[in-house]
């Protein structure tokens, strides 16, 4: 690999997938080829979680340099309780989406029509 490939990779944003069980590909994958297509500055990690690990890895997000999640399966309504949140996730009582705001992770909640493309535009708001 050459050195201005590693410096690209090195620059990408994280987002990442948090689930309790396999990460759906699906996901995953259609969130990481939208963003692509309209930005290669992103890269999807899936980070598999059990739950009573849940607060931990949310301590960990906060240190790590990602700028948000996609959250799937029983943690959206698990992670609530470790973070703060927009009124969508209140009014949902669940959170699938999660963006960096300094040393804060916010939660909220996307409906679920039209989700990879507000999710996408939800990472690119400032």
């Amino acid at each position: 690999m050459k050195k201005d490939q590693i410096k690209n990779v090195d620059d990408r944003k994280i987002i990442g997938v948090l689930s309790d069980k396999k990460v759906p590909v699906g996901i995953s994958e259609s969130l990481a080829l939208h963003l692509e297509q309209k930005d290669r500055s992103y890269v999807c990690l899936p980070f598999v979680v059990e739950a009573e690990h849940l607060k931990n890895i949310v301590m960990c997000l906060k240190l790590m340099d990602i700028e948000g999640l996609v959250i799937t399966g029983k943690h959206s309504k698990d992670i609530i309780k470790y973070l703060e949140t927009d009124m969508s996730a209140k009014e949902a009582g669940m959170v699938n989406i999660v963006k960096r705001n300094g040393s804060k992770l916010i939660g909220s909640y996307l409906v679920e029509d039209n989700f990879i493309k507000n999710a996408t535009e939800f990472f690119k708001e400032n």
